[in-house]
């Protein structure tokens, strides 16, 4: 199930890999992110 979900591509129906959930959150926790308003976000979960 893992490899069937690793090999698909968010943009073509898969999911967003676990690494780039990671990043965002990160990112939406850093400092970077003190203007950022009205932003989505948009992810494949299962």
């Amino acid at each position: 199930v893992r490899k069937k979900r690793q090999s698909l591509s968010p943009l073509v129906g898969g999911y967003t890999p676990l690494d780039q959930i990671v990043g965002l959150v990160r990112y939406l926790i850093s400092d970077a992110t003190r203007e950022v308003t009205g932003q989505v976000f948009f992810l494949k979960t299962p």
